[in-house]
Parts: C-alpha cells; sequence; structure tokens
C-alpha cells in the first residue's frame, strides 16, 4: 500500500491550517495536537485517523483547504500518510484495515462527544433519551463489525458516520461541558460509558478518545 511515512520533533507541523486536504495520516507513535485560534483543540493518541475530508471528498474536485494546524506534542511523533487512493486500492484488493481504523476513529468522535454531553444533560426532554439510544445504537454497530464489501459501501458509511461526527461536535459545543470542568466530566463519561457497556468490551480504542480528552483539559488547566 502506497503510503509516506513522517517523524516529528515536538512543536513541528505536520499539516498548517489552509493547507490543500490531499492526504489522510494514522498516528502510529507520539501524541499530535489539533490547533486553532483559541489554542489546543484536540489531542490525537496513535491509531487516530486525521484528515479523513481527504478521503470523502470529490476526487474531480480542487482538495479542500485543511481547517486546522497539526503539531506534534512529543519528540518521534511518527505518522504514515496515505492518498485516498490508497485506501481504495486496499478495499478493492480483499484488505479493509484501515478503512477500519478510518470508521473506528469517526465512531470513537462520535461516542466521545455524545458521552459529554450526557454527563451535563441527565434528565432533559429531547436530550438524554435520545443521545443514549444513538450511543448504544453506534456502539452495537460497531461492535458487529460489518464486512467491508466494496468502496462505494465504505465511502457512503464513512460519509454518514462523518456527517453525525459533525452533529456531535456541534451539540458538544452547545450543550456540553464548559473547559472549567471538562476533566470532571470525562470521567463521569468514561463510567457512563461502562454503564452502557454492562461488561462487554468496548470498541476498538474507543476509551482512547476519552483519555485524549483528559490530556486537553489538562493541557487547558496548565495553559490558563
Amino acid at each position: 500500500m502506497q503510503r509516506k511515512v513522517i517523524t516529528l520533533g515536538k512543536d513541528a507541523v505536520l499539516w498548517h491550517a489552509g493547507d490543500g486536504a490531499r492526504e489522510l495520516a494514522v498516528l502510529e507513535s507520539g501524541r499530535l495536537g489539533a490547533q486553532a485560534e483559541r489554542g489546543l483543540i484536540g489531542v490525537i493518541w496513535p491509531r487516530m485517523v486525521l484528515g479523513e475530508s481527504a478521503l470523502l471528498a470529490d476526487p474531480s474536485a480542487p482538495p479542500e483547504s485543511r481547517s486546522i494546524t497539526v503539531v506534534a506534542l512529543e519528540d518521534e511523533t511518527r505518522v504514515s500518510c496515505y492518498p485516498a487512493a490508497a485506501v481504495r486500492d486496499a478495499i478493492v484488493g480483499g484488505d479493509d484495515a484501515l478503512a477500519r481504523t478510518v470508521l473506528d476513529t469517526l465512531v470513537g468522535q462520535i461516542c466521545r462527544n455524545l458521552l459529554l454531553v450526557l454527563t451535563v444533560r441527565k434528565g432533559e426532554a429531547y436530550v438524554e433519551q435520545p443521545l443514549t439510544g444513538l450511543v448504544h445504537g453506534v456502539i452495537e454497530e460497531a461492535q458487529r463489525r460489518a464486512p467491508i464489501a466494496s468502496w462505494e459501501g465504505f465511502l457512503r458509511t464513512a460519509r454518514f458516520l462523518s456527517d453525525l461526527r459533525d452533529v456531535s461536535d456541534r451539540a458538544l459545543a452547545a450543550l456540553g461541558p464548559d473547559v472549567a470542568s471538562l476533566d470532571g466530566q470525562v470521567e463521569s463519561a468514561s463510567q457512563l460509558l461502562e454503564q452502557i457497556l454492562q461488561g462487554r468490551e468496548a470498541p476498538s480504542r474507543l476509551s482512547d478518545f476519552l483519555a485524549a480528552e483528559r490530556e486537553k483539559a489538562a493541557w487547558w488547566a496548565r495553559s490558563g
């Protein structure tokens, strides 16, 4: 599979906001930070995907622009970058490992966002029950590990999950915990996830997304 491996020192930039989105990336080791004007807005752990918009975009259109700057938070941060065609060719050839990593990342982002909303919106009409049901459903589907039979089928699923992730981002911004209480709410979200799983194993690396959110809260506490 065609890929480019990049090793970054601390504070080195992987992508600048405004760069053309021509490839997606998987963090292999170390930590990456997503930065906007207000500072760090996300921490990326190993085996998480970033830049999936390059995969989902119309290949005949000009590339979209990156919306955030991505920097290394540690020395020896190692990243694998892939053109969209490499993911497509792998699926066609029967290798869906990278495609599954993309879906796992989207599932993790959705569940992290909604769990954080639920920690501060218990009992609210049209919030608690619908969002709890959605988290249940997404987790159950992720655990089912339905086969990826075709490139077209993968794109439909990935685009739907990407849209759902964007909705959950907006829900988190509007209804989620404030910065000052984020660390404690991450712990509450982890407990809520255990309740939802009821002893079952979490989908691949789902708990890592909450742990990464805890790292972000710690960074905010230090910088604030």
